[in-house]
């Protein structure tokens, strides 16, 4: 185990970058679904994506694949296997289940006494969970 660096300390994860085949549709579901306000969309198709933009520039960036690139099998490829997002109350949780729902998303709810959570793929199949305390 390695010595703990001195000086500074990370408060909070900044963003997230994904590769999508069409970035403008993948904003437009988070921005739906999820209730995130765009930022801005750069020239090259990239699309800040954030829920506060006082507190975070940018939560999610949404960003072109090239053109053939294949998809990885994020259940056992190493790298990113996902990313969390916890809501602020159980009345959000279900309106993101509800608009799921409506589009025809699969979603996967757990809930146990401390916590409620739900995951879910986009369309090029990445992975998402999104939770709230019970």
């Amino acid at each position: 185990m390695g010595k703990k660096p001195e000086g500074f300390k990370v408060r909070k994860a900044g963003h997230l970058v994904i590769r999508v085949k069409d970035p403008a549709a993948t904003a437009a579901f988070f921005q739906e679904v999820v209730g995130f306000n765009r930022k801005g969309v750069l020239q090259r198709g990239m699309h800040f994506l954030t829920s506060d933009f006082e507190d975070n520039h940018h939560m999610l960036l949404v960003r072109p694949a090239k053109d053939g690139a294949e998809e990885r099998d994020f259940r056992s490829a190493i790298g990113f296997a996902g990313v969390t997002y916890e809501i602020t109350d159980a009345d959000g949780f279900d309106r993101i289940i509800d608009r799921l729902n409506a589009r025809g998303v699969g979603v996967l709810v757990d809930e146990d006494d401390t916590r409620r959570s739900l995951r879910f793929r986009d369309e090029d199949g990445l992975p998402y969970e999104f939770w709230c305390k019970a």
